[in-house]
């Protein structure tokens, strides 16, 4: 029988994001801490803590609040997203394991800068940048999905990755965009009361 209920970790990832991955986007980065608590031997909820930097650009479209076409967008931001995740572990060996993943997170933005271009009757370009700092919340806005591989490094530490997908069930930012992301998350996890298995 496992003895382990729980599990910490520490976790990085770097972060795509975009509006419709039609190129390659640009890369921001994730970095925080999760808690894993076992349900059952192969079930386990999580909750953790991320600190986000999204960085993307998507074409042209129309700014919420603004009545004229931007001709490009340029976004940074800051985010502290709150993930919570239901696990499951459908194949589990002694010293590795798989798993897939589900849940919701909420993004809490800290601080969004926008850079938007524009075009004039002349057809001229110019641009308009703005900051917004915390003024936009998602609770529970945000659907996750993922599944990686879990390798037993000594009697309570593993490490893991896990590919992710972050889907928005709501506007995200000032903007309200469809923002998504996708990465690899790395991690080293701690079993205080040693592995499973032992």
């Amino acid at each position: 029988a496992s003895k382990n209920k729980i599990a910490f970790m520490l976790l990085a990832s770097p972060d795509y994001s975009a509006t419709q991955f039609n190129h390659m986007p640009s890369s921001g980065i994730n970095f925080g801490a999760n808690l894993e608590y076992f349900i059952k031997n192969n079930w386990s909820i999580s909750a953790g803590l991320i600190h986000s930097q999204k960085t993307y650009s998507e074409g042209a479209g129309y700014w919420e609040g603004y009545n004229k076409a931007h001709q490009s967008l340029v976004g940074d931001c800051w985010i502290i997203e709150v993930p919570i995740n239901l696990r499951y572990y459908p194949l589990q060996k002694l010293k590795h394991k798989w798993f897939v993943s589900t849940g919701l997170s909420s993004y809490f933005m800290l601080k969004e800068k926008y850079v938007l271009q524009y075009e004039n009757y002349k057809g001229k370009s110019y641009s308009e940048s703005f900051e917004i700092v915390g003024s936009n919340q998602h609770l529970f806005g945000i659907w996750n999905v993922g599944f990686g591989y879990e390798q037993k490094l000594g009697k309570n530490f593993s490490v893991q990755a896990e590919p992710y997908f972050r889907i928005p069930l709501v506007g995200v930012g000032e903007g309200n965009l469809a923002l998504k992301s996708m990465g690899i998350f790395f991690g080293i996890k701690y079993y205080p009361f040693n592995y499973i298995g032992q």
